[in-house]
């Protein structure tokens, strides 16, 4: 499997962008990040989840660092996840979609969103982590140390 990237990317009005699309191995419309396979002319994972951004929902942010990356399955795996924040995403242009792709641009709150991870709304386990990640990053979710004993 090639490596790909994940996009927490935030509205300037503090919507996560979440895109529903048809997922072959679910047989089903799922909820999830907009994402997608790095290609070889990214240069690295930013510019791949700013050109996946774009494509999937016609949304733009010039405030995008990567947050991790991370092993999907390192046992039986070689690839990479890479999760990229993008912060202050706006509107500019139509998606740029594959001719076969069905994707559905949803914003939610981030407690919406949050709640959609924990209640199985959004099923695909690299993509809650991805969220988690990114909204972390962001300071749009608060994370507690735990002292040890």
């Amino acid at each position: 499997y090639p490596d790909w990237v994940n996009v927490v990317a935030v509205t300037r009005d503090q919507k996560i962008i979440l895109v529903r699309q048809y997922r072959h191995g679910l047989g089903a419309v799922a909820l999830g990040l907009p994402a997608g396979v790095l290609e070889t002319t990214d240069v690295d994972p930013v510019i791949g989840g700013a050109r996946e951004l774009l494509e999937e929902t016609g949304y733009r942010s010039d405030d995008m660092r990567l947050v991790a990356t991370v092993s999907p399955n390192a046992a039986t795996h070689s690839n990479r996840l890479h999760v990229v924040v993008a912060k202050d995403a706006h509107f500019v242009q139509d998606p740029m979609r594959d001719p076969t792709e069905q994707i559905e641009v949803t914003f939610l709150t981030v407690d919406d969103a949050i709640a959609q991870a924990l209640s199985g709304g959004i099923m695909q386990a690299t993509q809650i982590a991805s969220l988690m990640l990114g909204l972390a990053a962001a300071k749009l979710l608060a994370v507690t140390e735990r002292q040890s004993t």
